[in-house]
């Protein structure tokens, strides 16, 4: 302060909010650190959210079953309303969570993120309830999960983050699925949940050496269901760490 009184008759300050961003989204140690925990908690609320979603279950039940086991792990507090959303909610992209009973046949998306000392994690899972989801419905699943995995096999460092896009929304476009994937493919994660680099069709940023960003392609058939998969991960120089975990078993009953 004492130096910033002396000179402050002589400068003018100015903010760049682009070169902030910049800098924010390459995370050092300490952050990942805080980042890793954050998707540790996350990840044990997608177990226990696994393991009482069943029939005559309402929605509201789950999410808040889930946010006791957040705070209770350690978690300062959910990165963001968790969704819980079951039957035709599912095909809105962020359906959220209200006093709907879950029933047998249903699709259930359940979106989580966790907050730990001030930074986030975020990933999402479908669930369908009962043994034997028809063939469309688990093809669609398998499908998505597919493209993610092909997504995250070409994410590394110093590429356009729109190519990422790219390769998800061709694969989705050329399955017939093009105008029901109606989001960006992901989303750069730290203090908030949205962060830089944006991921993308129009996005100009180039992946760096540890940012933290999210992976979560989807498809949604308007008024009858959707289906996404997310993971948190870090960006190495030919590869990823993958920081939420969690099976991507599709069915529970």
């Amino acid at each position: 302060v004492e130096q910033y009184l002396k000179v402050k008759d002589y400068v003018e300050l100015d903010h760049y909010p682009e070169l902030v961003w910049r800098l924010r989204s390459i995370k050092d140690p300490e952050e990942i650190s805080r980042i890793t925990k954050a998707a540790e908690i996350t990840s044990k609320c997608m177990e226990l959210a696994s393991e009482i979603i069943s029939e005559g279950v309402r929605e509201s039940e789950v999410k808040a079953e889930i946010l006791e086991e957040m705070i209770l792990s350690g978690a300062d507090k959910p990165a963001f309303d968790i969704i819980v959303a079951s039957g035709q909610k599912t095909s809105l992209p962020h359906g959220g969570a209200g006093d709907r009973t879950i029933m047998n046949g249903d699709i259930v998306i359940v979106d989580i993120g966790s907050s730990y000392h001030g930074y986030c994690a975020d990933m999402t899972r479908t669930f369908y309830i009962g043994s034997n989801p028809p063939d469309d419905i688990s093809g669609m699943y398998n499908f998505i999960l597919d493209t993610k995995n092909l997504v995250e096999e070409n994410t590394k460092s110093w590429i356009l983050a729109s190519s990422l896009d790219e390769v998800a929304r061709t694969m989705i476009s050329n399955k017939g699925y093009g105008e029901y994937f109606v989001h960006g493919l992901g989303h750069g994660i730290g203090i908030e949940v949205h962060e830089p680099p944006k991921i993308n069709p129009v996005s100009q940023e180039i992946l760096q050496e540890n940012n933290v960003i999210t992976i979560e392609p989807g498809i949604y058939i308007p008024k009858k269901f959707g289906i996404r998969i997310e993971d948190t991960l870090i960006v190495g120089r030919d590869n990823i760490v993958k920081l939420t975990s969690h099976p991507y078993d599709f069915t529970i009953y």
